[in-house]
């Protein structure tokens, strides 16, 4: 079995007291990888609250018996939900029995797998990642709400779990992976027991990924695809990908073009058995820009090369990761000294970049004060001219250049000369 716990220190002088302010009753385990535990807490911006993570007990639903110790056994009342209690709350016991904790009032949400980070954004919304199984499914970046339910075991990513439908054939489902631990141990399986979705019960969709980066996905024909170019709708991140260390601008303090965006790590890499398959470079920042209506974001990747990165924190201007491989180093990335869009002299241009950074192509605004010549390049670290965007008369107003994805990957600058004005803004593109 496992039992939960969160105990609350408390400094006096050179020393910390210690006591309970949650405990679990104990609840079985699966017995092996499967079992995702408590995982996470976080408190509400105002402080009244902590919301509490608990992990499933199984890959996708199946029967996990522990060697008959749990006959015919799947999720349990304690798992796959996540919790709310007040902050000062003390010598709270939670019963491994769901009407119980219904109601005790302490359910938040259910249906997240393994939301190993939660975090909140500049508005005080709470979002949560949530690992996929072994199954080809998308990851997820979950807009966490009171009530709400979002999926699992049922779904995962966009897709429907396959084994509670009559007849399944794992063989025959180009999303299971042979190499997979699941798959190997026979956890996927035909199924006519698997239970019917709680009635009545409307699932909550991840955020959807629009690109450029982490959004590879394995379509129906066993192919890898990448949604950037397909125009496919794919759930939040490339399957497998593990993101960890979910972090947020809360205080928009960063400059643009993060300021009060999220980002997220890619705790897997290109040497997983599971993630090599996509060709997804893994172990690396991605940078969040979500839609004002949290249902999409854009997803760009600013940093990688990191070794097993698994936790973020974000500190005045400054990302540290911290990373848990043969390295076990911890990377400070600085954006105070980033400068993607650059106020123009009074006479002169207003120029930005978008995005900025940017993989492949980039968009490339002027503002021009009066009709004027003007010449608008690209320009290296070296200063030479890579890519001429314009050469010729430009009207008083806004306008829009695209940039060559053919460009390598590197700091360029774009550089605007007029008759009457000039003027420059720095452009990053990452592979």
């Amino acid at each position: 079995t496992n039992t939960g716990v969160v105990r609350r220190g408390t400094r006096v002088r050179r020393s910390w007291t210690w006591e309970d302010v949650v405990r679990t009753e104990p609840y079985p385990r699966m017995n092996g990888p499967f079992d995702h535990l408590f995982t996470a807490i976080t408190f509400s911006p105002d402080g009244a609250w902590m919301i509490l993570a608990s992990g499933s007990r199984t890959d996708h639903g199946e029967i996990q018996s522990n060697d008959g110790e749990y006959p015919g056994l799947r999720e349990d009342a304690l798992t796959s939900a996540l919790f709310r209690l007040p902050a000062d709350a003390r010598d709270v016991l939670l019963p491994n029995d769901a009407d119980a904790l219904d109601a005790m009032g302490v359910v938040y949400a259910r249906g997240v797998r393994n939301a190993f980070d939660l975090a909140w954004d500049a508005d005080g919304e709470l979002f949560g990642i949530d690992n996929a199984g072994d199954r080809d499914d998308g990851e997820e970046l979950n807009w966490l709400r009171h009530a709400h339910h979002y999926g699992f075991p049922w779904r995962m990513g966009f897709h429907d779990t396959p084994q509670r439908f009559a007849g399944y054939d794992p063989d025959a489902d180009p999303l299971v992976n042979p190499a997979s631990y699941a798959y190997r141990n026979g956890f996927f399986y035909d199924d006519p027991t698997y239970p019917e979705p709680p009635p009545g019960v409307a699932f909550t969709d991840p955020l959807v990924n629009t690109g450029p980066d982490a959004d590879l996905y394995r379509a129906m024909d066993g192919s890898i695809r990448d949604a950037s170019q397909t125009g496919a709708r794919v759930a939040s991140f490339t399957p497998h990908r593990s993101p960890l260390g979910l972090v947020f601008d809360t205080t928009r303090a960063l400059p643009a073009p993060f300021s009060g965006d999220g980002f997220v790590l890619g705790w897997t890499g290109l040497d997983s058995e599971l993630l090599a398959p996509f060709g997804d470079e893994g172990e690396d920042v991605l940078h969040l820009q979500i839609a004002p209506d949290r249902m999409e974001m854009a997803v760009t990747r600013i940093a990688s090369g990191f070794d097993s990165p698994i936790d973020a924190v974000l500190v005045d201007g400054t990302l540290y990761v911290a990373e848990i491989g043969a390295r076990a180093g911890l990377w400070a990335l600085d954006f105070r000294a980033s400068t993607p869009t650059e106020p123009a002299p009074a006479s002169g241009f207003s120029l930005s970049a978008f995005p900025n950074p940017a993989r492949g192509a980039a968009s490339v605004g002027l503002t021009v004060s009066r009709r004027q010549t003007v010449r608008v390049a690209v320009v290296d670290a070296l200063g030479r001219e890579v890519a001429v965007l314009h050469d010729g008369a430009l009207p008083e107003g806004e306008h829009r250049f695209g940039v060559a994805p053919r460009l390598a990957p590197g700091v360029y600058r774009v550089v605007a000369r007029g008759a009457e004005s000039a003027g420059s803004v720095a452009l990053a593109l990452v592979r």
